[in-house]
This record gives structure tokens, sequence and C-alpha cells, in this order.
């Protein structure tokens, strides 16, 4: 059976953190390499350094004008290293191999010492000769392409939803938000940010009652209850507070989202701004013509 220490490339190449980037680009080039882990004088791994990167970080430093810049100042572009035992088998080897961005693997000892790297080319050297004892890892092989195709078909979808999720949340004519059991805001999108003057972003991890003024936290809170017992909220007049300190108008309405199992996960919160005007019309329902200039629309 092959395993790690029978694949390895024994006694790699380790490129120090203290080399200068116009060094590491000359051993790059004399030793036809990809990619290279990073250690420090004292023997610790920083991560991964690819070829690729590398260049990056070249052309990212001589645009800042730096002339002696060291590979520790490229640390940014380092990718993270994974590691496999030498007594690991091949077939752990492969399934580790394809979770690293570089598809390279460093192999410790017992002793946590680096005694190896494995390649893919060093696993296709394995399998070009391959025997009877080795036909489990070509079954392995075909399981991570079945994984790999059923994650990818997940991401697509995915994909799907996000589209989704952009247009109707993100994109919406109206504010939406989410707030959780106790009422830290988890979701917020741009139409919130905007009316109420915050970065996009910036109103994640805020409460409502930072978006709702003084006079009405008693109410959220009591709403916020609401939704969680009842599943919703029917739509109510409040008030909401933006990040100068001006109050407006609003009516929302709420409902609650939970899991596959009742749990409740947050809130679901719509709401939209509306003049003083137009909420005395529709609190006496009179509703403004929405096909004249300026009307606020029926709902």
């Amino acid at each position: 059976m092959a395993y790690a220490k029978s694949v390895m490339t024994k006694n790699p190449f380790l490129l120090g953190s203290g080399e200068s980037i116009i060094d590491a680009v000359e051993i790059y080039n004399l030793r036809n390499f990809t990619t290279a882990p990073v250690v420090t004088p004292l023997g610790e791994v920083l991560g991964q350094l690819t070829d690729m990167d590398l260049l990056k970080a070249l052309v990212h430093h001589k645009n800042q004008g730096i002339k002696y810049s060291k590979v520790i100042h490229a640390k940014e572009y380092f990718d993270p290293i994974f590691y496999v035992n030498e007594d690991d088998h091949l077939k752990e080897v492969i399934r580790v191999m394809t979770r690293s961005s570089t598809h390279r693997v460093l192999v410790h000892n017992k002793n946590s010492k680096i005694v190896g790297i494995i390649s893919p080319k060093d696993i296709l050297h394995k399998l070009h000769q391959p025997d009877s004892s080795e036909e489990s890892i070509f079954e392995e092989l075909q399981n991570l392409y079945k994984e790999n195709e059923t994650l990818k078909e997940k991401l697509f979808e995915m994909s799907n939803y996000l589209r989704t999720y952009d247009s109707v949340f993100q994109s919406g004519l109206y504010m939406l938000h989410s707030v959780d059991k106790s009422g830290k805001i988890i979701l917020a999108n741009d139409k919130l940010h905007e009316t109420l003057g915050y970065e996009p972003g910036e109103l994640l991890g805020k409460t409502i009652f930072d978006i709702y003024p003084t006079t009405v936290h008693r109410e959220a809170a009591a709403g916020l209850k609401k939704v969680m017992a009842d599943g919703r909220h029917n739509l109510t007049y409040s008030s909401m507070v933006k990040k100068d300190g001006h109050v407006i108008r609003v009516d929302l309405a709420s409902a609650s989202l939970r899991d596959e199992n009742g749990n409740f996960l947050g809130t679901f919160t719509i709401s939209r701004q509306y003049g003083s005007d137009a909420m005395l019309r529709s609190l006496h329902g009179v509703f403004e013509d929405s096909s004249k200039e300026g009307g606020s629309g029926g709902r």
C-alpha cells in the first residue's frame, strides 16, 4: 500500500521569510518552482507562496517604489498550508490535497518535523505504475470527483439564491432588515442604510434601539416579542431615527424566520418612509392618486 512517505519529495526547499523578493524570483526561476513553503528563521511555517503570488508581490512593491522588500512583506499573498503525516495512506493525502488552494501538502513525521512535500505530479508518478493494491486509490479519486460535481451543483444553486437575494433584498425599493432574539441587526439592505444615512454594512451589529428613537423603544421591544411568539406583527406606524439624529416616520410589518424545526432565527421586517401628510391621509383611508406627479401611491 502507498503512504505519504513513499511518494513525497524529501527535504523540500523552504523559502526564508527574510529573503528579498528579488532573490526569491531568482530562486523560483533557477529551481523551476511553482510554489514554496515560507518559514521564519525559527522554523515557523507561515504559509505557501506561489509563483503567481510572488509576481503580484513584485509588481505591488515596484509600484510602491520599494526596492528592498522581503518575502515577509508579502505575507498578505501567502496561501495556507495543509499537512499530512508521513504514515497517512495515499487516499488521505489526495483528500487533503483537494482542499489546498495550491494542491500541495507538507509532510510531517511523528516529531512534527517537515520531512517532505507532495504535489499532484508526485501522485501522478505513483499512479503511472498502478498495481492491484492501488485500485482503492482510483476509487477514491472517483469518489472525490463525484463529491466535487455535487459541490459544484450546490454552488450553482447557491449562486442563483444569491442573485435572487441581491435583486429582491439588497436592491429592493423598500427598507428591509432582520434582527435576532436580542434585537441585534443581522441583515439590513442598501435601502435602509441609505435612508438612515449609514454606510453600507454599518448597521450590522447595531440593535433596534439604534434605529428607533427612545420614544418607541418600549414599542419596538414589545413588537419583537410579539413576532417571536405569534410569528408576525401586522402593519403598524412608527418612527426611525437616522444616524444624524433626525427622526422619520415609517410604516412597517414583520414576520419571523424559523428553521426546519421551528426554532426562531430572526425577524424579517419591511418598512418604508412616510411623510406626515401621507400618514394622516392613510390613517383616514384617503390615498393620494399615484398617477399624480409626486404621489406616494396606494398599497
